[in-house]
């Protein structure tokens, strides 16, 4: 139980180094030395905390901003142009042109 660390990463350097897929080798590892190591009642909570992630609003946050980050930078609204300088409203000159006091 002392050196379960030391064959975890050689058996970990040993699959990478046969080519195996680094997400796949890093998962298999884990869950093997996990299981190895606490055994399998450590895992039984594992759904609900996996549960607890996905509905967490916060972290469902993050990838919707990144998305639409992405997106308006590749349609061009985000500098000025594109999508948005095409909607004449009092919003999107805001917006577009800076801060909309006295232009």
């Amino acid at each position: 139980m002392e050196y379960l660390a030391l064959w975890m990463f050689l058996a970990l350097t040993i699959l990478l180094m046969a080519g195996f897929p680094v997400s796949y080798t890093l998962l298999g590892t884990a869950l093997t030395f996990g299981v190895i190591g606490f055994g399998w009642s450590f895992f039984d909570l594992l759904p609900l905390r996996i549960w607890e992630r996905m509905t967490n609003v916060t972290l469902i946050a993050v990838p919707t901003t990144t998305t639409f980050s992405i997106n308006s930078g590749a349609t061009g609204s985000s500098t000025g142009g594109g999508v948005m300088w095409s909607l004449p409203t009092d919003f999107t000159v805001t917006v577009s042109r800076g801060t909309g006091i006295n232009d």
